[in-house]
């Protein structure tokens, strides 16, 4: 049902003019984090993510490192991402006037089914592609044979992630290269040919660029950033209009920032506190429908569902 749900979002529902300006991919503290997702029970492993930071050089070439981030799975919804750990992935760089995005592995991976030589430079993404063009081979070929690589079939723009983005659309609508963004399950995808199989799929959970706690991702080691349990939070009214009181019902702890969320972990609003056991949001600019409240307080981080109308 899931993968249903995603596909549909992300059919071309019309053409539309190409965005004005170039959204770059290759940026600093810019985060994806991505589930696995087969039909059964999350496992370890099955939540993680990439995050590019800091700045190397490699035979001469300046690169931005990137990360592979993992996440324990112990609840539903993700927010916040419970980081477990991170390892050193591999190298990116973008080429801005010719809008492309190279890449060097370090790690070995399921990505190798199309993109072997660890460690060499390869052509990761091409967004100056027309329909008729093909993919490059590390993100369009099929799992067993990475000689095979998959045309564009049509171009679009769609809003993702607060953003008008480019589209390249292969295979007629179920996969996408997608401008800032990587593919539509995010920056590496390491099954691009398995939407087609009916094999596991991966999807882009979250996007996000700034720090790790405005990505909504928290050192699960940290003491200060521990989780809280929901009992910590009293919260009305639920569902709500146009104001919500929230209410820290532990005494020894005071809250400093509250953020609403929505399920994807998505910033809709943000409001600090002085430490105050107490504080009251206001909601009017929300859409109706469900999301997050997002309480960091001196002693650690509770999240709450809450459902404005």
């Amino acid at each position: 049902m899931k993968k249903l749900l995603f596909v549909t979002f992300f059919l071309p529902s019309a053409l539309a003019l190409p965005a004005q300006d170039y959204i770059p991919l290759v940026q600093e503290q810019a985060t994806w984090v991505n589930y696995k997702w087969d039909g059964g029970t999350f496992e370890e492993n099955d939540l993680f993510g990439y995050r590019i930071e800091g700045d190397t050089t490699i035979d001469g070439t300046a690169y931005k490192k990137v990360y592979r981030l993992g996440f324990f799975i112990d609840q539903w919804p993700f927010v916040p991402y419970r980081k477990s750990g991170q390892a050193l992935f591999g190298a990116i760089r973008e080429d801005i006037d010719e809008r492309k995005v190279y890449a060097r592995i370090f790690e070995e991976s399921e990505i190798e089914h199309r993109c072997t030589d660890l460690g060499a430079e390869k052509l990761w993404y091409d967004f100056s592609l027309e329909v008729g063009d093909t993919l490059p081979s590390c993100i369009s070929g099929w799992p067993d044979h990475p000689e095979w690589t998959w045309p564009i079939d049509s171009f679009d723009t769609a809003f993702l992630f607060g953003e008008d983005r480019d589209r390249w659309s292969v295979l007629y609508g179920y996969a996408y290269q997608v401008e800032g963004l990587g593919t539509h399950t995010g920056l590496f995808d390491p099954c691009f040919g398995c939407i087609t199989t009916g094999e596991s799929s991966y999807t882009l959970e979250h996007y996000c660029i700034g720090s790790e706690s405005d990505c909504g991702i928290v050192d699960a080691t940290a003491t200060r950033e521990r989780l809280l349990p929901v009992s910590a939070l009293k919260v009305f009214p639920n569902p709500a209009t146009d104001q919500v009181h929230i209410i820290l019902e532990k005494l020894d702890s005071g809250i400093e920032r509250v953020s609403l969320l929505t399920m994807t972990g998505a910033l809709l609003l943000e409001k600090t506190n002085e430490g105050g056991n107490g504080v009251d949001l206001d909601v009017r600019g929300a859409r109706p429908g469900v999301y997050l409240l997002q309480v960091i307080t001196t002693n650690g981080i509770a999240v709450a569902k809450i459902v404005l109308q």
